[in-house]
């Protein structure tokens, strides 16, 4: 039975690429979406009831691919399911096929390709499936982002892209080549069958972090990040930051279960790795003058989050403390599945505004809440996610984490693991503090106050359509449901964590989810009493209004109002060993001065500090071998001729 469905499925997966590429003609987008739904859900279904049982097979001229679902697989596969047909709903209200045809037309090849890519990387049993599945995966991710080619901005980040998407393939090639030399095999081997202590495990755990890494967004193999996701249309920043990045993560876990007898270091630099990522991403998020670079540097600031939870459990596994490895894998894992939503939530919610207010930029936008109530609303909701704040699904992931450092402290014992609780615990809190203070700015400069366009949005037509509540609201309802009842995710937790360690755990043995939930309950039900009494009794009393004196102004503008890069200014200055910022502004000199402007830019330190003159300097490097390649028929004809000695001259030394 598991053999007849994988196949029904890949044959409905070739039927719907034919239907897309030469059946269907029709003005009918949800047709597509429907058949592409049934596919992703049917595989969700199948994988959770046979699991290892549903294998999946692909023959090439490499080789024979192989995929089946574990533990861990299976849990990436339910975001992956659930924010794809989101994203892909969605993209039906980005781009309606009446008006963006070609753009349409490159969504629905690429992105349900990007899909299916993403299964196939996450099934992958052994390197031949792995590598075939990363790079189309890769590829379909390059060509969504030139879905609006047109713009300059989109060219040079497509570009950055595909540059650092190739050289994350060839580390991972590298890993394979190690993992084969160790292993004698093209297939993965067993949980913690290669020995962690020796000189080839540990330049294989190197080029795993390096080529999943960059993937991944780690810092500061990050660069291609910030562009491709700021640039991209919402629909695609929304599964490339909520999904794709997450191969990354999940083949850093994948290829960490490998080993045994881990050292710790391991585990430090990791964590190290993602302190550094969370407070240098947040740093730059809350600098931004872009609402979707903003969102970009965020994603890097999660992964950093999710990379403490990996370094915390690879640490508690090389110290055998099985309470901290438990916490600190459980908390990446569950970071990763929140993450998900609420990024993809807000990605989505960034495109509904930009559409509506006809800008990225947040110091032009003002007094939207009124006018997308259901988007400030959903919005609202992923903003509190991402901040870690009770009572949200962000919340209970960092939890976990808290608690394994926590757990170190309570131990009283002086070992390697006290470095963890003592950077640690003041490294998230940190972390957290500065979200909300971005999240805050980002909420109060785009949904509140006023709008110098307020005429020009006074006369759209745009509103809310229940196509655009569903995709914005399903996100929005898991971000509150796991924040309520984290207890539905103990299962699958537990699975992937038995993938990962091979440890058979109970969760509840570890994290208290009835305390838990007890005060999130308790803290919705004041809330509500709270929200009651304030509209049913004091909104009810009459109150006393008056005009307020104006200082001379009686008519409010927005230039009187805080704008987001006023509202950062204090932050940014007191990490501005860490942010550059470019001022532009044009000196005043006469009596009676023109129009004046004063604008700053933060650019990103290692891009412009440390990628660019590099590749600068290798460009200077390379003027004599682009001296070679003159288009000269003959010098090509030479360098034919001297190639062919050499290797007969190579030829006779080998005979002789």
């Amino acid at each position: 039975m598991p053999h007849v469905l994988s196949i029904t499925i890949a044959i409905l997966v070739i039927l719907f690429f034919l239907f897309v590429l030469f059946f269907y003609k029709s003005n009918n987008q949800k047709l597509i979406v429907l058949f592409f739904s049934i596919i992703l859900i049917g595989i969700l279904v199948s994988a959770s009831i046979y699991k290892e049982d549903f294998m999946f097979t692909m023959k090439t001229f490499l080789g024979t691919g192989k995929g089946f679902f574990d533990g861990l697989s299976l849990f990436f596969l339910i975001p992956l399911t659930i924010i794809s047909i989101c994203t892909f709903l969605y993209s039906i209200f980005y781009f309606p096929e009446d008006k963006h045809k070609k753009e349409w037309t490159n969504i629905s090849i690429f992105f349900p390709l990007l899909t299916f890519a993403m299964i196939g990387v996450i099934i992958s049993q052994n390197v031949i499936m792995l590598l075939i599945s990363w790079e189309i995966m890769a590829l379909a991710a390059f060509f969504l982002l030139l879905t609006e080619h047109n713009q300059p901005e989109v060219l040079d980040a497509a570009k950055l892209y595909i540059i650092l998407t190739h050289i994350c393939t060839f580390f991972i090639f590298l890993a394979v080549a190690v993992c084969y030399k160790i292993t004698g095999s093209f297939g993965f081997p067993e949980t913690g069958s290669i020995d962690a202590g020796t000189a080839d495990g540990l330049v294989l755990f190197l080029l795993v972090i390096a080529g999943f890494g960059i993937k991944a967004g780690i810092i500061p193999l990050h660069v291609w990040l910030p562009s491709a996701h700021a640039n991209a249309p919402s629909n695609v920043s929304a599964i490339m930051s909520g999904l794709m990045i997450k191969m990354g993560v999940y083949g850093i876990i994948r290829f960490l279960s490998f080993f045994y007898n881990v050292p710790v270091y391991w585990g430090v630099l990791i964590f190290i790795a993602g302190i550094v990522s969370a407070l240098i991403g947040v740093i730059y998020a809350i600098a931004q003058h872009d609402l979707k670079k903003l969102l970009a540097y965020h994603s890097i600031e999660n992964i950093g989050i999710i990379l403490m939870g990996i370094g915390l459990g690879l640490a508690g596994l090389s110290m055998n403390n099985t309470a901290i490895a438990v916490l600190g894998f459980a908390g990446a894992m569950l970071h990763v599945f929140n993450h998900a939503t609420f990024k993809s939530l807000l990605f989505m919610g960034a495109g509904v505004i930009i559409k509506y207010s006809g800008t990225k930029k947040m110091d032009n936008m003002g007094g939207l809440a009124k006018r997308l109530p259901f988007t400030f609303y959903t919005f609202l909701i992923a903003s509190i996610s991402i901040s870690g704040l009770p009572p949200f699904n962000g919340f209970i992931s960092e939890f976990f984490i808290y608690i394994g450092m926590f757990n170190i402290l309570s131990n009283f014992e002086v070992d390697a693991l006290n470095f963890f609780q003592l950077l640690g615990i003041p490294s998230l809190a940190l972390v957290g503090g500065l979200a909300v203070a971005c999240f805050i700015k980002v909420n109060g400069t785009v949904f509140m106050g006023q709008n110098d366009n307020e005429k020009s949005l006074k006369e759209q037509t745009f509103h809310e359509t229940n196509l655009l509540k569903f995709t914005l609201g399903i996100p929005a309802i898991i971000c509150i449901l796991i924040g309520v009842v984290p207890y539905i995710m103990k299962i699958p937790l537990e699975n992937a964590i038995f993938a990962i360690t091979e440890i058979n755990i109970d969760l509840a043995d570890f994290f208290p989810f009835k305390d838990l939930m007890f005060f999130i309950l308790l803290f919705y039900i004041l809330f509500a009493l709270v929200w009651f009494i304030f509209h049913n009794v004091y909104m009810k009393k009459a109150a006393y209004t008056d005009e307020t004196w104006g200082c001379g102004y009686s008519v409010t503008d927005q230039k009187f109002s805080y704008t987001a890069t006023s509202f950062a200014a204090t932050i940014t200055e007191l990490f501005g060993f860490i942010l550059k910022k470019n001022i532009c502004k044009n000196n005043i000199t006469e009596i009676f001065p023109k129009k004046t402007y004063f604008t700053t830019h933060i650019e990103d330190l290692f891009l412009n500090g440390i990628y660019k003159p590099f590749l600068i300097f290798l460009d200077e490097c390379a003027i004599f071998i682009r001296k070679l390649q003159a288009g000269n028929i003959n010098a090509y004809i030479l360098y034919k001729f001297v190639a062919i000695i050499l290797f007969i001259i190579y030829g006779i030394y080998l005979i002789w």
